[in-house]
């Protein structure tokens, strides 16, 4: 073993230390590999999705400023400032962008908003959308004050660029196998887990349930003893108290035919003879305007003929990645 030369130290466990550890020495240490590790991260060039970044919160960004576009911002605001004074004899060299202020941003606005839309994997979602889904509800957690891992996981669902085992076969190119891990089937992708049979008959049903908390506040409205907290609540089938009657998760035998016959909830106000379907489904992406039509007249029809009440179905359409329609407002 070499012996030290003096003020030599010597590494333990990644620290470096002589009769004890060189605190002073790490800080340098790591000061400089951190130094080292963000000047490589700033040559490089960045391939994701920066337009996302730069559009507002409320339409589906991130709500960062650009620091050039602010500065181009300050240039025109100059010029506008120096046309209107025409007295002020000053020189605008530099200053070449030729749009005044405010077209200058709803331009860039645009132009970032179309240039995220066309990508082809972080766009995928804007473009699925489509123009009956309400904007302002679907990006309002956006607005919210989540933690930054749990935005950033959501917009990475979002975008297609989780960790999973297609976007590491057919973007990163790092694995072998895209077939989901729990079926073996399906490409692994951001999918409703209702597809994936192992995942249908556990996870499904627990996310599904998320209905008992409806149904908690129903019978709590209607004198029926509930928990103290609804996801203590155990929902029965049947609740049934002075002329008011709920029915949970019941297949309902319909003269025709139809596959939609087992309504989450329904609630018969037997005096009035009236009665609400509130039906909850959570369907992929680009299915929500099909889902929440099937959701609403599938089932009215048959149910009217068979009780002899009005009936008001109630859908909750919400998709895997959080779209709404904008009639859900209507409902809720």
């Amino acid at each position: 073993i070499r012996h030290l030369e003096e003020g030599e130290t010597y590494k333990y466990s990644g620290v470096l230390e002589l009769d004890s550890i060189q605190h002073k020495k790490m800080k340098e240490k790591i000061k400089a590999e951190y130094n080292r590790r963000v000047r490589k991260i700033l040559k490089s060039k960045l391939t994701v999705d920066t337009d996302r970044l730069y559009v507002k919160r409320k339409e589906g960004g991130r709500g960062l400023r650009s620091i050039a576009g602010m500065v181009n911002i300050e240039k025109l605001a100059l010029r506008d400032y120096v046309i209107r004074n025409s007295e002020i004899k000053w020189r605008t060299r530099g200053i070449t962008i030729a749009e005044r202020c405010k077209k200058y941003k709803r331009n860039k606005k645009n132009s970032r908003y179309k240039s995220w839309k066309q990508k082809v994997l972080h766009g995928q979602y804007i473009r699925q959308l489509g123009e009956d889904v309400n904007i302002e509800q679907i990006f309002s957690w956006l607005q919210c004050y989540l933690k930054g891992e749990t935005e950033a996981l959501l917009i990475a669902a979002q975008d297609q660029a989780l960790n999973i085992n297609c976007h590491r076969v057919r973007i990163l190119h790092s694995g072998t196998e895209s077939k989901c891990r729990m079926c073996k089937t399906e490409e692994e992708t951001v999918h409703i887990i209702l597809g994936c049979k192992p995942l249908a008959n556990g996870s499904y049903k627990e996310r599904h349930n998320i209905t008992r908390s409806i149904h908690w506040a129903l019978c709590k409205k209607v004198s029926v003893e509930v928990t103290n907290q609804w996801w203590k609540h155990q929902p029965k089938a049947v609740e049934e108290t002075t002329g008011v009657k709920i029915i949970w998760d019941f297949g309902i035998r319909t003269e025709k035919e139809i596959q939609v016959h087992r309504p989450d909830i329904a609630l018969v106000d037997k005096t009035n003879r009236k009665a609400k379907i509130i039906d909850i489904t959570c369907p992929i992406d680009y299915n929500i305007g099909e889902k929440e039509q099937e959701k609403t007249f599938f089932l009215k029809e048959e149910i009217e003929k068979l009780w002899k009440v009005r009936v008001e179905v109630i859908p909750v359409v919400i998709r895997t990645l959080g779209a709404v329609t904008k009639k859900h407002e209507d409902y809720v």
